[in-house]
């Protein structure tokens, strides 16, 4: 289970991330506090048919974010740094 790790250190209240699936569907996908555990964004399945889809998800207060998702075979994933940011 691929998971990406980003910490924004409480300085920011919203996280904009935009991801794709690469041949195969992102399944199970949720956004974390990693301190707590606690679930900020359950986003289920991104599909490549989806295209770039861009989630937003509340960070106030949140030190860390964990974002975590199932990878099928034969499939993978694309975040575009330069198009994800904090607001």
């Amino acid at each position: 289970m691929p998971t990406l790790i980003i910490t924004s250190d409480k300085k920011y209240q919203t996280l904009h991330l935009k991801i794709a699936a690469l041949d195969k569907d992102l399944t199970d996908f949720e956004i974390r506090d990693l301190d707590s555990y606690t679930l900020l964004k359950k986003v289920g399945t991104i599909s490549p048919q989806d295209g770039l889809k861009e989630i937003v998800v509340d960070i106030g207060n949140v030190k860390t974010v964990t974002i975590s998702m199932q990878v099928k075979d034969g499939g993978g994933y694309f975040v575009p740094l330069i198009d994800s940011y904090y607001k």
